[in-house]
């Protein structure tokens, strides 16, 4: 919203959408920090909080424990003033353990213009692609005057940034100490076609004026790394922001769904949602499933080769022209470790911390070792797989194949008791001109249900399991 400045002009930082968990989750700010990253990181952690112990909209302590950013409380004449250029100052100041030089800026907006323009980090052209840790002004009216100061806290794949302004949406028309009372720090993403120098976005209602990146800190990557998801269940997806996963499968039993990412940055990136797990008891058809709130932590950006399979229900999966049953190997710059922090309850410890359900995306040894390319000898026939599963497998009456799939040397057949009784499967291989069986109906649900079977190892690879059971439907 826009306001009125007298005197005392406010500044706006722009956010990196940097992701900073619970402290049980990631360590708080360290002192020494002195990336661009950490800029955008700790005004974030402050989104939501008033001017200070004065607000009368949030008056607790900021996320360093101080009672005020700068002068919030005090800077008029003992009262709260315009305090969004003393929030963009303390951002800097303490993000960086000190490491930025902040000599020269104070309470008003338009310091930062002077500031830039005596340090040569000042950007009024409107070409200048906006950086993570910058400071963004706003109508600059010369004479150190400004209307608003923010941070960039994200510069986003899809051409948007991630902005975060303090001394924000407070009550109009009553005077600075209404104002300052009753405002906060609220975050915004500003579209590609509003960020350039002379833009008015929408939601600011305000000039850009120009562009001031800090002195004394090292600029981050801006490009936001892809997520990779990949544990078995899900093969290979690769999700490219702003469109992150709303849901992740873990196994056939276990989910994370109603995902929200708050945090997104080019160094991490966070989320928040419902951990879904069956207990399995008495089985894992007829079990319980409980629910867990989660935190969701991505971090460690690595340039890796991955491997992408096709999956046409989502639409935020970077699927690169595959279609069913294909996949392809790509290099991509991506999140390589993602946490799960359990905000409350007790759920199985598989499923959280470095779960082995989300495991890191670069340099990972596959489950299984390369299964071996098998002559195609033995007959794909529903005799011949009939003949290769009674022989091994006894069942009274025998068993009778409903379905079956070969390829590279295997076969998943779905089978019935000809007697009735319930369905099951069986993955059979090539051995010579006839089959043999490596997982029959006798091992149980390790297949659909891993969590009853720990020290399970599928006898193939995913990928040829996963389109032979697409292929027999």
């Amino acid at each position: 919203m826009l306001r009125y400045k007298l005197q005392r002009t406010a500044v706006i930082i722009l956010s990196l959408g940097l992701l900073v968990p619970s402290a049980a989750l990631l360590v708080m700010m360290p002192a020494s920090a002195t990336s661009t990253a950490d800029i955008a990181s700790l005004a974030l952690d402050n989104v939501g909080m008033g001017a200070g112990s004065c607000s009368t909209a949030n008056n607790s302590a900021n996320s360093l424990g101080g009672n005020q950013f700068e002068s919030s409380c005090t800077g008029y004449e003992g009262s709260p003033e315009f305090w969004c250029a003393d929030f963009v100052k303390w951002v800097w100041q303490n993000a960086s353990g000190g490491a930025i030089n902040v000599s020269g800026l104070d309470a008003a907006a338009g310091s930062f213009y002077l500031y830039g323009a005596s340090n040569g980090t000042l950007h009024t052209s409107a070409s200048y692609r906006p950086q993570v840790g910058d400071a963004i002004v706003y109508h600059y009216q010369g004479a150190g005057l400004a209307d608003h100061v923010g941070l960039v806290t994200s510069v986003n794949s899809d051409g948007s940034i991630g902005t975060v302004n303090g001394d924000w949406g407070g009550v109009l028309g009553q005077g600075e100490t209404k104002f300052a009372e009753t405002s906060t720090v609220q975050s915004d993403t500003l579209p590609a076609s509003e960020i350039a120098v002379g833009s008015n976005p929408n939601s600011i209602d305000m000039t850009i004026s120009a562009y001031v990146s800090p002195v004394g800190v090292t600029p981050v990557p801006s490009t936001t790394p892809e997520f990779y998801v990949h544990n078995g269940y899900e093969l290979g997806s690769l999700y490219r922001y702003p469109i992150f996963p709303s849901v992740i499968d873990l196994d056939n039993t276990d989910s994370i769904t109603g995902l929200k990412w708050t945090r997104v940055s080019p160094t991490s990136a966070n989320a928040a949602g419902t951990l879904h797990s069956d207990n399995c008891k008495p089985n894992c058809a007829a079990g319980t499933v409980l629910t867990y709130p989660v935190e969701l932590a991505a971090s460690n950006p690595q340039r890796c080769t991955v491997k992408v399979y096709y999956n046409g229900t989502d639409p935020g999966i970077d699927q690169g022209g595959l279609n069913n049953g294909s996949s392809r190997t790509v290099s991509a710059y991506v999140f390589d470790k993602t946490y799960v922090q359990v905000l409350s309850g007790n759920p199985p410890s598989y499923l959280v911390g470095n779960s082995p359900t989300l495991p890191p995306a670069c340099n990972v040894r596959p489950s299984a070792p390369p299964s071996p390319t098998v002559a195609s000898s033995a007959p794909c026939t529903s005799t011949a797989l009939t003949s290769a599963i009674n022989s091994t497998n006894t069942q009274p009456g025998g068993w009778k194949v409903l379905r079956f799939a070969c390829q590279s040397g295997y076969s998943f057949i779905s089978i019935n008791p000809r007697t009735g009784g319930m369905q099951a499967v069986a993955i059979l291989q090539q051995n010579g001109s006839s089959w043999k069986v490596i997982y029959g109906p006798n091992e149980g649900l390790c297949l659909t249900e891993p969590k009853l079977c720990p020290d399970f190892k599928l006898p193939l690879q995913r990928a040829i399991l996963r389109s032979l059971m697409q292929k027999i439907g």
